[in-house]
């Protein structure tokens, strides 16, 4: 038996450019033939079914009947027309054909649909049975960047996909959930704030489940840990055998955070449904946690448990991880995890303190832990991230029930007007802060980032505004923002730290969803207990007030100079050289390429990292330095290779981690001094003769504090002078080109 049909109608060029996005999901396993063409202005699909067993009629059929109906469903986008009520009755119908702009602005380049938008709300109202039988609805939607729920009779089933591309979405509907009668679909954005503008439509009621349409098959998924047996919260990530994320279905919960191709699960583990076919199943939790993988084969309505095991490979005793940036769409009023979600992911990526930095909001993360039986995973510290016009700062700890700073309750109107910084940073104090952080000091670009606009010179650390930098910290690594030079930022915290400025580095994730990893981007601070139910909070403000950490993204590192001092302590008694050994850690999957030390931010060692393809590594590198001429700070950077693999994906193309400074006091006399206080105590010998002739044979880092000292304090007179001065030295050193560049850019 064999069946053949051909569908003709006018080509129309807005749409055809979709037909690729729009075939999606029409081609029926077992039901080949589909095919397309192009003759002048027309296209021409054809769908033939041969050799039918006769055996099999009644499921071909089926199958049959759904390719026409998607095939139908083509027509009617491309071409307009509605299908017959006949045809609608045997095969499924149409609620709604049309293509509807939401949103908030006019697009004149979408000519498929509307140009002036219809707003953040869609209500489709149908008449229906009920349904005994799970169903589903189909809707082809486009250009979608922010969340959107989906609503059926006033409870939620769904929700859009965040894709650009035109993509068929198909939602479950539960079991009756249709009522005899008048139904109502609505479609609601759920970002607060959203500029998202969208084109949704048509909607199509299946006569089928979302189980039988897609032939799926349920997994039951768990992670343990390969050492002691025992089950461990994972992220799981699940693609097809090309590499490709793949949507779970009927796998979000309570105790899940599923979005497509990702599923965080508890330590009990948790179910999904697939298509038939061919998976990968990916096991990571976080950066010290090697990969569990296994390739796995659903079938129809068949059960296949999907156990994977995780080793901890890289050893971190005696330190915590933290993320001093996070966010929830529950209290931020963007991105799109939910308070709930935020609490399952962070054991999934082995975060231990959670500083929680919502958007103008004092978020308290304890009670939702606590509600769903996660407080042995982490500790919790409130926090806000202070939104201003001009700069975005995380301070820490707050009080939930207090205003936050500069606003009332919730909201910071104070500060979202451009205002001074001085104004800024004592309202966050004033409030509780014991410690504060400024933010991706690049954003929303490098010219419109704060450092850009208050006139930061990246070789003296000045501010053309003369801006005071009154916070405690600098965001260093973000692996929420790719930097195109990923040492960009440690030379302007090298900056700072020669002017004399004690700013820790951190590193945090940024994340304001669930695919975008918690954690990715962390900071490790030095601990007294490894267990992270039993932090002590105020150890850990003093631990970043006193800069004992170091950043990490993808890999760890822990310094020791002179065999005895760490991060954030002095060392004295130098004798002829300074011995520096840095550990070098990451798992299996992650791969450190270049350690470099650098003193008072000049590079002057460098190594590269011994590591062998998939095995983890753990180096100790041996640096001997001579001993610098005068007090000096000393950091460790190591740069890896950025991880492609969907599993762990990085926006930066770079993996990193970094010391925060040892400082030497090379004099003897006790303390550390900045190249800013040395440079201050030759100043004062100098004249303005002599200047020129005590630069030429000066270290750079010393001599550009110099230069930057006089011509902040120097008459004058004297300024057309030291223009020249800084012109000649910009040809004999790089740090001077810097100085120079900042400095005279007008």
């Amino acid at each position: 038996m064999s069946l053949a049909a051909t569908c003709q109608f006018e080509f129309i060029p807005i749409r055809a450019r979709l037909l690729p996005d729009l075939f999606l999901g029409t081609v029926v396993p077992g039901v080949p033939g589909i095919l397309h063409e192009d003759s002048g202005n027309k296209i021409q699909i054809k769908f033939q079914v041969f050799e039918m067993n006769v055996r099999k009629t009644k499921h071909h059929e089926k199958d049959m009947n759904r390719t026409v109906t998607r095939l139908g469903l083509l027509v009617v986008m491309l071409h307009g027309s509605v299908l017959h009520t006949e045809e609608a009755e045997d095969f499924g119908r149409i609620l709604d054909p049309t293509r509807h702009h939401l949103g908030d602005s006019e697009t004149p380049g979408w000519t498929d649909t509307k140009s002036k938008p219809e707003g953040f709300h869609l209500k489709v109202v149908f008449d229906a049975k009920p349904n005994p039988q799970p169903l589903q609805i189909s809707m082809l939607q486009r250009h979608v960047q922010d969340s959107w729920k989906v609503m059926l009779n006033e409870k939620e089933i769904g929700g859009l996909q965040l894709k650009e591309p035109a993509v068929w979405t198909r939602i479950p509907i539960p079991a009756n959930a249709l009522q005899d009668g008048q139904n109502t679909l609505t479609l609601s954005v759920v970002t607060a704030d959203s500029k998202d503008d969208i084109v949704i439509g048509p909607f199509h009621l299946d006569d089928v489940s979302f189980k039988e349409w897609a032939r799926y098959g349920r997994v039951q998924i768990q992670a343990l840990d390969e050492e002691t047996g025992k089950p461990i919260p994972a992220r799981i990530t699940v693609t097809d055998t090309s590499g490709n994320l793949v949507k779970l279905a009927e796998a979000k919960s309570a105790a899940t955070a599923v979005r497509e191709g990702v599923i965080y699960i508890r330590q009990e583990g948790a179910p999904a449904a697939l298509p038939e076919g061919d998976y990968l199943f990916y096991a990571t939790r976080g950066m010290e946690w090697g990969l569990g993988m296994k390739k796995v084969s659903v079938k129809f309505d068949e059960d296949t448990a999907v156990t994977l095991h995780l080793k901890r490979e890289v050893d971190t005793t005696g330190f915590i991880a933290s993320d001093t940036h996070i966010h929830t769409l529950t209290f931020s009023g963007h991105g799109n995890s939910t308070m709930e979600e935020r609490m399952i992911t962070l054991p999934g990526e082995g975060v231990e303190l959670a500083i929680a930095t919502d958007h103008n909001h004092n978020t308290d993360y304890s009670p939702y832990q606590k509600k769903m039986g996660l407080s042995d995973y982490f500790t919790a510290v409130i926090g806000n991230e202070v939104t201003t016009r001009l700069g975005h700062f995380n301070a820490f700890p707050l009080d939930p029930n207090d205003a936050v700073p500069g606003g009332n309750k919730g909201r910071n109107p104070t500060f979202l007007k451009k205002g001074d910084w001085p104004e800024i940073l004592p309202a966050m104090r004033d409030k509780g802060a014991k410690f504060v952080i400024l933010n991706h000091p690049h954003w929303p670009s490098i010219a419109q980032g704060p450092h850009s606009v208050f006139g930061l010179n990246r070789a003296s650390g000045d501010r053309a505004s003369e801006t005071e930098f009154d916070f405690d910290a600098l965001e260093v690594v973000n692996s929420g923002v790719a930097p195109a030079d990923p040492l960009l930022l440690f030379v302007e915290w090298f900056a700072l730290l020669n002017r004399g400025e004690r700013i820790t580095a951190v590193g945090s994730s940024d994340s304001h969803s669930v695919e975008q990893m918690v954690g990715e981007g962390r900071t490790y601070l030095r601990s007294n207990t490894d267990d992270p139910a039993k932090i002590n909070r105020e150890e850990v403000y003093q631990t970043f007030q006193e800069g004992d950490t170091t950043v990490s993204l993808g890999i760890f590192t822990e310094v020791t100079v002179n065999g005895r001092y760490s991060t954030g302590e002095t060392v004295s008694g130098i004798q002829a050289s300074v011995n520096v050994d840095l550990r070098v850690a990451a798992a299996s999957w992650i791969r450190p390429r270049q350690a470099m030390v650098f003193v008072n931010g000049r590079r002057i060692a460098e190594m590269r990292v011994p590591t062998r393809p998939g095995s983890p590594t753990d180096q100790r590198l041996q640096f001997v330095l001579p001993k610098p001429e005068y007090d000096s700070h000393l950091v460790c950077v190591v740069l890896g290779d950025a991880v492609e693999a969907p599993y762990w994906p990085t926006k930066n193309q770079h993996t990193v981690g970094a010391t925060n400074p040892v400082y030497l006091d090379v004099d003897g006399d006790g303390k550390y001094s900045s190249p800013r206080e040395t440079a201050r105590a030759r100043l004062q010998s100098l004249s303005a003769e002599k200047l020129m002739v005590a630069l030429q044979g000066e270290d750079p880092v010393i001599g550009v504090q110099i230069l930057a000292l006089a011509v902040r304090e120097w008459p004058e007179k004297e300024k057309g002078a030291l223009k020249e001065l800084a012109r000649k030295l910009s040809k004999t050193d790089s740090l001077f080109a810097l100085y120079y560049e900042f400095a005279y850019k007008d």
